[in-house]
């Protein structure tokens, strides 16, 4: 996903095959400035009819003795990845099986050849960070702003540090 516009920004869904590179500090696109205008913003927002969206259609009010219709159209907003995907945010809380909050998400690594995530890099505290490479098997559930662990915050805790990972990005 990557975010474009200058005041007003849009979260563009990027297919892996148009990245062309990747460090710390930047990814770099393989593709032309009006190809990026043309791929699917990550949110479409859609005019829908009341009642398909809520299952309901007007009311009875008791004051007048009337019904009272709403709007007959209001706007939803649909993701535009598939269902079984996820946009895992920068800074998604990372919680322990056990319901501990152990750190949030930094960065996801991924095999250079095949794009399959193998770690997540997840950090801990606010002026003094500590980093934990957590491996991708530890994972039982991702969602937009969360991440589930399927160990315990005692595992969590035994993680080494990681000092410098920025090394791997190269």
């Amino acid at each position: 996903m990557v975010q474009s516009g200058l005041l007003v920004k849009e979260d563009k869904v990027i297919p892996v095959i148009n990245i062309a590179s990747a460090n710390q500090e930047k990814v770099t696109l393989d593709c032309t400035h009006e190809e990026l205008k043309e791929m699917a913003p990550l949110e479409i927002e859609q005019q829908v009819p009341v009642n398909e969206a809520s299952g309901r259609g007007g009311s009875f009010d008791p004051l007048t003795g009337g019904m009272v219709f709403a709007p007959t159209l209001i706007t939803q907003t649909k993701r535009s990845i598939p269902m079984e995907l996820v946009a895992l945010k920068e800074g998604a809380q990372v919680i322990s099986d056990d319901n501990k909050h152990v750190g949030n998400l930094e960065c996801v690594l991924t095999e250079p050849d095949t794009v399959n995530v193998t770690h997540l890099i997840v950090s801990q505290g606010l002026l003094s960070k500590t980093r934990k490479s957590v491996p991708i098997k530890w994972v039982k559930m991702l969602d937009d702003d969360r991440v589930r662990l399927a160990v315990g915050a005692r595992d969590w805790e035994i993680l080494p540090p990681v000092q410098d990972w920025s090394d791997s990005w190269e």
